[in-house]
């Protein structure tokens, strides 16, 4: 479960982009939104860059609700981190 309760769109898009690059966020992922209530998509909170990853990833999700998401395929597979 990614628990997403950064409140911001800027925070919420670089915790999901870090989430996904970082191979943490894999199908099968719960994501859960605190604040999507308060902040819809147009006014710019967390929904609004839940749609931009999901653009930018080709993520396919299975919606439970405005607030609770899960991953059901990663449709671009992001590079492993880099060893040092």
């Amino acid at each position: 479960l990614v628990d997403v309760d950064v409140d911001l769109y800027v925070s919420a898009r670089q915790c999901l982009e870090w989430m996904l690059e970082q191979g943490l966020m894999v199908e099968g992922t719960f994501v859960y939104y605190d604040d999507v209530g308060i902040v819809k998509a147009e006014g710019g909170g967390e929904l609004k860059a839940h749609e931009e990853v999901t653009a930018k990833y080709g993520i396919e999700w299975k919606k439970f609700s405005d607030d609770l998401w899960q991953v059901v395929k990663l449709s671009h597979r992001t590079s492993a981190p880099a060893s040092e």
